[in-house]
């Protein structure tokens, strides 16, 4: 890992910028991570990140993992995230006011 993507990772973990979206009662789990840019949406399987880097990354088959995904694996293995807890009725608003806030 390259020093300026361990110092971002490093940062995000400081920041506590890990959070687990708990949905009830399904248990259904939403992760984001927020990143210089806004909040992301990450998946570890599958893999995926909602930032530019990731679907750029993947396009030209480069890597698999950008910065975002780097911190999120790392935040779970430490437990380094803060956990929200919602109502299934509150999914649909939820996605929908995630996906304005990814650039």
């Amino acid at each position: 890992m390259k020093k300026r993507t361990k110092d971002k990772v490093l940062s995000i973990l400081d920041r506590k910028a890990i959070r687990r979206h708990v949905f009830l009662p399904s248990k259904t789990e939403i992760w984001t991570v927020i990143g210089e840019e806004g909040d992301n949406l990450v998946s570890e399987k599958p893999t995926f990140c909602s930032c530019k880097d990731f679907y750029f990354s993947l396009l030209k088959k480069e890597k698999k993992f950008c910065y975002h995904l780097s911190a999120f694996v790392a935040a779970k293995k430490r437990n380094m995230y803060s956990t929200f807890y919602y109502e299934d009725a509150e999914f649909e608003s939820f996605m929908n006011l995630l996906f304005k806030e990814i650039k």
